[in-house]
């Protein structure tokens, strides 16, 4: 598996308060308190910056099945950080890491309910955040604490630990 997106921010322009959608960024810094220059502003106001929550995950297939459903999601749209082709978000749990070949060092701390702020996204608004919320369950990735800080680039090789290889 590779990391196929890095994202960090808010876009700029985008009105205070708001946290996605989220810049691409070819390379991100991540430190135990999250990616460098990104902004989780339900984290930062609700959550007290919890480390639990540092970095959004999302694997390109979840991504896939949102807009099979019908929805128009570009990569960064959801508030992750990074996207990981092909990851077998299915099978992951909490406690699971996520490896990088740079040294970084990922553990899956809890799943990323989709929630009402979704409806920040110019393709949702009010008319379509009730069925989002229904349909992206299971779908907006997993929130992970940093167990070895580092950097991390598109392309980078992630090995998983923790899963069974059935």
């Amino acid at each position: 598996m590779r990391v196929s997106g890095l994202f960090s921010g808010p876009k700029q322009g985008l009105p205070q308060g708001r946290s996605m959608p989220k810049n691409p960024e070819p390379k991100l810094s991540i430190t135990k308190s999250g990616a460098n220059g990104d902004i989780n502003h339900y984290r930062l106001t609700k959550k007290k910056n919890e480390e639990d929550m540092a970095i959004l995950v999302i694997s390109s297939k979840e991504l896939e099945q949102l807009n099979r459903k019908g929805y128009e999601f570009s990569p960064g749209d959801l508030g992750e950080n990074i996207s990981v082709e092909n990851l077998p978000i299915d099978q992951m749990k909490q406690d699971t890491f996520l490896n990088f070949e740079s040294g970084l060092s990922l553990q899956f701390s809890r799943i990323c309910d989709p929630c009402s702020k979704l409806n920040q996204l110019p393709n949702i608004g009010r008319d379509r955040i009730k069925n989002l919320l229904e349909d992206a369950i299971g779908l907006r990735g997993w929130y992970a604490r940093v167990a070895v800080e580092g950097d991390v680039s598109i392309g980078d090789v992630v090995e998983v630990q923790g899963i069974s290889s059935n």
